[in-house]
């Protein structure tokens, strides 16, 4: 991965609920932060006193300050001593001195970007606030390389065997079309002549289907979009943050589109089979982990069903993609 691109976007700290009148530590792309609220919005700072290396989230906040819990040192949004306790005369420097980053809140979540000087903004989930779904999140957290994580989302080949009888059977498989679409900030897929999967969830939950895409978004988001005759009938779109290279904080928005029933009846009834799916990936992610951990490598070896995950890989590498469709392929899922 290219972490100095991956820090020129934003990532989800946390949902906004999390943050209240207490400081909170996160950690994104190896680096740890505590969050704060002030009467101006968010603030993010380095989680280290630069006086004895205290971390700041175990603190208290004082006026919309920090206050250190070693010394009582305190700063601001900024990173700028504002008290030194036992001094006589304060220091009246505008200097920061402890690191800052920049943290806004928008559709429920705290967002952080670790490069101050990027221009990228939050890519938003549309669907979460539209009247036409019903949407909930769920908050998880996975041991597995970023690109793991994504392809994993996105791929449908392994859901004969993962999660075979919830979401496909390998002998009840459909002949469907497929094309890659190259994206200005990502790249999808393009499921077409496709009916409902074979599994419980399509069989149980889904009215129809006519098309489907798998959608990755630099930096780290991986969309699921389910189409029928009327349009979008659900929409999963997973945001991973990255805490380390093996380490994925993810809050994912699930949205139905609206119809008779109730929205808290939908969520209950599909919330268990998809709670299911979760665990069973978080399982063969972890095993697929520690596997490479074991032999201190990883290596992958594609077939022409493997359509996303090198695509993936070359993104969050840098690279980009001048041709804008690929041909498009058969594949038996």
């Amino acid at each position: 991965m290219n972490e100095n691109l991956l820090k020129q976007h934003w990532y989800i700290a946390c949902l906004s609920k999390r943050l209240k009148k207490r400081p909170l530590a996160v950690t994104i792309l190896n680096t740890p932060l505590v969050l704060f609220r002030t009467d101006t919005g968010i603030a993010a700072l380095l989680d280290k006193c630069p006086h004895r290396n205290a971390p700041l989230s175990l603190g208290k906040i004082r006026q919309g300050k920090i206050e250190c819990p070693y010394h009582g040192w305190q700063f601001d949004q900024h990173g700028i001593c504002q008290r030194v306790p036992g001094l006589c005369q304060q220091s009246t420097s505008q200097t920061s001195i402890v690191q800052n980053f920049r943290a806004i809140e928008k559709q429920d979540f705290i967002w952080v970007c670790l490069d101050n000087e990027s221009i990228t903004q939050p890519t938003l989930a549309f669907h979460l606030n539209s009247p036409d779904f019903n949407s909930f999140i769920w908050h998880t957290q996975v041991q597995a390389s970023l690109a793991n994580a994504l392809e994993n989302l996105l791929d449908g080949s392994h859901t004969h065997f993962v999660h075979a009888g919830l979401i496909r059977h390998d002998n009840k498989r459909q002949t469907l079309t497929a094309q890659v679409h190259h994206l200005d900030n990502g790249v999808e897929v393009h499921y077409t002549n496709e009916g409902k999967q074979s599994g419980l969830i399509s069989q149980w939950f889904e009215t129809g289907r006519e098309s489907s895409y798998g959608r990755f978004i630099m930096p780290s988001i991986a969309e699921i979009e389910y189409r029928a005759k009327d349009g979008i009938s659900l929409i999963i779109s997973a945001y991973f943050t990255p805490m380390t290279k093996t380490l994925q904080n993810i809050h994912a928005i699930i949205s139905i589109r609206k119809g008779k029933i109730p929205g808290w009846i939908q969520g209950l009834a599909i919330s268990p089979f998809l709670y299911l799916a979760l665990r069973q990936d978080k399982k063969i992610l972890e095993a697929q982990q520690n596997n490479i951990h074991r032999f201190q490598s990883e290596s992958f070896l594609d077939s022409k069903v493997d359509l996303i995950g090198t695509h993936i890989r070359q993104r969050l590498q840098g690279k980009k993609m001048h041709q804008r469709d690929e041909t498009p392929v058969t594949v038996a899922f």
